[in-house]
């Protein structure tokens, strides 16, 4: 990849970035990319964006690499007000498994068609933890894409957005864009997306404790809930809860009380109704 360049059509308001790789003076290549602009949570935007460096960064045969949606560049653009923005410049991938889950019968799938996602999850996995030294710590299906539409897909979305663009609400600083419904399923396994909760494996002789609250609420491993000092074994949870969310259309834990907030106490006690008291 030889240089970014963006663009703006102001008479759509669509803001276009093209990606160019040259090959010697053969000529340029024009690639379709996905950008994710962070508009606040500057601890998370840098998070994400170190650990995708960390990750690219890693020379391994592991093949699970691959089932991990790649970062192919970073920049940062000025906002409307003077402060700063971090932008990913990510390979275009579908729809996430959430979304995919509203199109089947009883918005769950059979559990032959589930292992392989959850096996090919675990793989990845292996060489985060392993390979990379990262824990996911977001395992949800929000954060699954799976894999991207054909080129002429991707070319008539295009088209369609010069010709008739989605709706949009025009503000003195800026234009707000709905999101249109993109693309129907595609075939293939999802892959591992959103790394802005990641977080580093501590060195075995650090004595770096980790015990920051992390996860979806519904997700959280007991040691989170109760405070206590975790590890990688929270994703290992983290994939057992989220493979029950991909068969059944109702989820494993509820977790709210009389009031409808979410709360740990209620969801110690699910937990304890499932699967018994923890060992002593």
């Amino acid at each position: 990849m030889s240089n970014i360049k963006s663009s703006q059509n102001w008479a759509t308001g669509l803001r276009r970035l093209k990606v160019y790789s040259k090959t010697g003076d053969l000529g340029r290549e024009s690639t379709y990319v996905v950008l994710k602009v962070y508009i606040s949570y500057p601890e998370k935007t840098y998070r994400e964006r170190d650990i995708y460096t960390h990750l690219n960064s890693i020379k391994t045969p592991h093949p699970a690499r691959r089932f991990i949606r790649k970062l192919l560049n970073h920049f940062i653009i000025a906002g409307p007000h003077g402060d700063e923005h971090v932008v990913l410049v990510h390979e275009v991938l579908g729809m996430s498994a959430d979304e995919l889950m509203k199109w089947l019968p009883r918005r769950a799938m059979s559990l032959s068609d589930m292992k392989p996602c959850i096996r090919q999850l675990l793989a990845v996995l292996d060489f985060l933890h392993n390979g990379a030294g990262i824990m996911h710590t977001d395992l949800q299906l929000k954060n699954s894409l799976l894999p991207a539409p054909d080129e002429a897909s991707l070319k008539s979305f295009e088209e369609k957005q010069f010709t008739s663009p989605s709706p949009r609400k025009l503000l003195p600083d800026r234009t707000i864009d709905t999101s249109p419904s993109l693309f129907p399923p595609s075939d293939g396994l999802p892959l591992s997306a959103d790394f802005g909760e990641a977080r580093r494996l501590p060195s075995k002789d650090s004595g770096e404790a980790l015990n920051e609250d992390i996860m979806p609420n519904a997700y959280r491993a007991p040691e989170v809930i109760l405070k206590m000092d975790w590890d990688w074994r929270v994703d290992i949870w983290n994939v057992a809860v989220l493979a029950w969310d991909i068969v059944s259309p109702k989820t494993l834990i509820n977790g709210h009380n009389a009031d409808g907030i979410f709360d740990d106490r209620v969801h110690v006690a699910e937990l304890v109704a499932l699967l018994g008291p923890p060992p002593s």
